[in-house]
């Protein structure tokens, strides 16, 4: 598995190519909404309004003292708008303030079998695992104790009064000077300065009971058994930070209830009143107004909402915002009353520590505004878009698509009135580094809804230079044809001009469309067009391919030999079983109802993997955007009205570049690849093409690190192309002979295993077989010797017979002659004489 700290040792690879830019997000978690990598749920709650900052250390420091990359997500809202007004309005919602961390990206290339309908293949895909902790779970006042009840300890440097038990830590309040922090809110900043973690200002629960007087309907209308606790939430002023990751917080500044001296009204709330500066609140100064009245004004940025933060020259920088104001004037004295009124902040404020604060202007040329962005770029602070608007009256407000710059934050001029992007608020701007700084502006909301486009801009100083903004998968890049549903038919790869136009004018102009044709669009197209069915199973399978519902791809059967039902043919599918043609005795499909099926349906997943899918995050607003470990980061946000998400996604500006590690040598038996990417978590893709035949041995195939094509791959003149695969999709997109491109002769490797073998067989045959012979031969000798032994002895015996015999006989004659026998009468005796002797007797 690859980290996401080893990102950047990576990239030395990178360093000598060409970079090709690259438009694709990956998914790192959430609910799934590309099929690129399989990815985790989220564990922080749905949310929009939060904030996100990181310390985001190089690899040289974290060696050196032992740091981490970290990146921190903070507060929020959990809570829904019920309207589909999207913009900010006081109270409500679920507001928190959780801090989560993460420290860690690990991806892992994996390998599966898809098998679909009869057919198997290869998905590559990547496992993503984020790290996150949560390392705060948000704290709060105990019931009953309000916010400023619970932090009274903390604001003893800034009250004129002295907080007393803050000493006894085992009763309040010194008792809660462990667990304090800032309160839950949304719609405020944070960031990582000198080291340590801030949080400046926002709309946030104060703790406190809203006045029954106030409640809509008056106090009669509620039950005391089933009333709930109800409050407002104010806007904040208050800085807090913490060194510790976000563990424990530390009031840096609690700030003023009392406005900031241009938004005092006449002459100022009666609350506000003062003789001396000892009369206000640490942090204010009481100012005259008019010719006897003096009131306490704030020495910092008032109370205030959707405003901005950088950091720049070593300084904290706020602009902008909402702040409210009061517009009635009540009594004789034409003291301030009422209050409410939404105040679009045009100044710009200036800290060093977070503390004190030097107003660099209060009234900037730039229009008054909020939900807008400011941000450090190429040595100057730049402000861009948001909504302004008028005090009196909210039909005056307006979505702005201006770009204003300043090199001191004091002096601001208009860079571009109407840049290329749409007028918009709530939107993420980003710097990410590089060689080249590029600047991204993305997502926001306009009038009609969220919207869902990224800009990149690399600066400069031409009037060319400030308006080329470059959106994403626009005609200008290279990424234009990266395909979706709703994409073209034109982007299919086979796809010509001619065709398109005949299909445009059957009304088929997305791939989406091209896909779901009913059966009478399609007999009408075939007539046209010979290659229809072609185009039909690609856009089908594109669509599969790029679609977020499955995580495997359900492979597209060209020809289908089951029996299907006349009305469900598609015009296109092989529909039945093949006959023989009595005459040529060759196959061939069948008419179905009197119209003839295509013969051949070209395979479309080669096609298709010569396309990319286009992933990017669903549109959004109110969502938090930072760059960690050089990747632009989008955290959660509000994807409509009343729908919020907590994905997370990085984009990848640079197409990935493989390289190979090992190539056979040509003219040899080898028969392994072996290759690397510049881009951790990559997957592969091959091709292999028999270049004397040109024919596709194998289509783009997806695999891991390496090849082996002994089993598969015979003897030949063959072109081995590889291409990596970014966890976002994004492809390499250039092939060049000895990168990612090998031409080699392959010669099969002789067996000298199985020569050996066999040999050694043929070897142990023969010798078996000679000593079978000779066993054999041994046996018929013996055979041989004992019949010879069996006839010598039949021959001795039979001499034997014979000369007992004659010695019989002629002991027999001589006693015949002499008188002494006759042969009858001494027949019985002869044979006892010789019973086992034979007898031959003639008369």
């Amino acid at each position: 598995m690859l980290s996401l700290c080893n990102w950047l040792s990576l990239y030395h690879i990178a360093s000598i190519w060409v970079g090709i830019y690259g438009s694709n997000w990956a998914q790192l978690s959430g609910d799934a909404h590309s099929n690129s990598l399989i990815v985790e749920r989220t564990p922080w709650a749905n949310r929009h309004g939060h904030a996100v900052a990181t310390f985001d250390s190089t690899q040289d420091v974290a060696k050196v003292d032992g740091r981490t990359p970290r990146l921190f997500l903070i507060g929020g809202d959990s809570s829904t708008q019920t309207s589909y007004d999207l913009r900010a309005y006081p109270g409500g919602g679920a507001l928190r303030n959780d801090v989560w961390i993460l420290s860690n990206i690990e991806m892992e290339p994996m390998l599966k079998q898809v098998r679909a309908e009869g057919r198997s293949d290869t998905v590559a895909q990547t496992i993503v695992h984020s790290t996150w902790t949560e390392v705060n779970g948000g704290r709060r006042p105990p019931d009953g104790v309000t916010y400023d009840e619970w932090i009274a300890c903390a604001l003893n440097p800034w009250v004129s009064y002295t907080v007393e038990g803050c000493n006894d830590l085992s009763n309040p309040p010194g008792m809660y000077l462990a667990d304090i922090m800032f309160s839950p809110r949304r719609n405020f900043a944070a960031v990582v300065f000198k080291d340590e973690l801030f949080i400046l200002g926002g709309r946030a629960r104060d703790h406190r009971p809203l006045p029954q007087d106030q409640l809509r309907g008056g106090v009669r209308t509620l039950r005391s058994d089933r009333h709930r606790w109800r409050e407002y939430a104010v806007l904040k002023n208050d800085v807090w930070k913490s060194n510790d990751n976000g563990v424990t917080w530390k009031l840096v500044t609690p700030g003023c209830k009392a406005p900031q001296a241009n938004l005092v009204h006449k002459n100022g709330d009666v609350k506000y009143k003062c003789q001396r500066d000892s009369d206000c609140e640490r942090g204010a100064t009481c100012t005259l107004f008019g010719n006897t009245t003096s009131t306490c004004t704030c020495n910092m940025w008032s109370p205030r909402e959707y405003h901005s933060v950088s950091v720049f020259n070593n300084a904290i920088y706020l602009s902008g915002g909402y702040a409210d104001v009061q517009q009635s004037t009540c009594g004789s004295e034409n003291a301030a009353c009422g209050g409410g009124y939404r105040a679009y902040m045009q100044d710009v404020w200036r800290s060093v520590d977070g503390a004190n604060w030097e107003a660099l202007n209060v009234s900037s040329a730039f229009p008054g505004r909020g939900e807008h962005t400011m941000t450090s770029f190429q040595g100057s602070l730049y402000i861009m878009g948001g909504r302004t608007g008028n005090t009196q009256s909210d039909s005056r407000s307006a979505l702005l698509n201006d770009i204003w710059k300043s090199t001191d934050g004091a002096l601001w001029a208009i860079e571009n009135s109407q840049a290329s992007w749409s007028p918009r608020a709530k939107h993420s701007v980003l710097v990410v580094p590089g060689d080249s700084e590029e600047l991204l502006l993305m997502f926001g909301e306009s009038e009609e809804g969220v919207l869902g486009d990224v800009w990149s801009w690399k600066g400069g100083k031409t009037a060319a230079d400030i308006t080329s903004f470059i959106q994403d998968f626009s005609s200008s890049t290279p990424q234009a044809d990266y395909v979706h549903g709703n994409s073209e038919i034109r982007s299919l790869k086979t796809m010509t001009e001619e065709v398109a136009l005949i299909m445009n004018a059957a009304g088929i102009d997305t791939i989406q469309e091209l896909a779901s044709i009913s059966f009478d669009t399609t007999i009408q197209l075939r007539q046209q067009v010979s290659t229809t069915c072609d185009f039909i199973f690609l856009a089908k399978y594109i669509q599969k391919m790029c679609d977020v519902s499955s995580h495997q791809i359900d492979f597209i059967q060209v020809e289908q030999t089951s029996s299907i039902p006349t009305t469900e043919w598609d015009g296109c599918s092989h529909h039945g079983k093949r006959a023989k043609n009595i005459k040529t005795g060759r196959l061939y499909w069948p008419d179905v109802g009197g119209i003839d099926q295509v013969e051949f349906i070209r395979d479309p997943r080669d096609d298709a993997y010569r396309s990319t899918c286009r992933w990017n995050p669903p549109a959004r607003t109110g969502q938090a955007a930072v760059v960690f470990q050089g990747k632009p980061l989008v955290l959660g946000g509000l994807l409509a009205a009343n729908t919020y998400d907590n994905d997370v996604w990085f984009r990848i500006a640079e197409l990935p570049k493989a390289q190979f590690t090992l190539v056979p040598r040509s003219h040899s038996s080898d028969t392994v690849f072996q290759f690397v990417s510049d881009v951790p978590g990559c997957t592969f893709q091959y091709h292999v093409l028999d270049v004397k035949e040109k024919l596709v041995v194998r289509g783009w195939t997806s695999t891991l690190s390496n090849i082996d094509y002994s089993k598969w791959l015979r003897p030949g003149l063959y072109r081995f192309r590889v291409r990596a695969v970014d966890p976002s999709g994004n492809a390499d997109a250039e092939f060049g002979n000895g990168r990612n491109e090998h031409i080699w002769k392959y010669n099969r490797k002789i067996p000298y295993a199985l020569i050996f073998g066999l040999l050694g067989a043929f070897l142990v045959i023969c010798i078996g077989s000679w000593m079978e012979w000779k066993k054999w031969k041994r046996r018929k000798a013996m055979e041989r010797y004992a019949l010879q032994r069996l006839r010598r002895k039949k021959s001795n015996t039979s001499q034997l017979v014979e000369q007992s015999d004659r010695s019989l006989a002629n002991s027999l004659k001589g006693a015949v002659l002499k008188g002494k026998y006759t042969l009858k009468k001494d027949t019985a005796r002869l044979y006892r004489m010789r019973p086992n002797n034979r007898i031959l007797a003639t008369g």
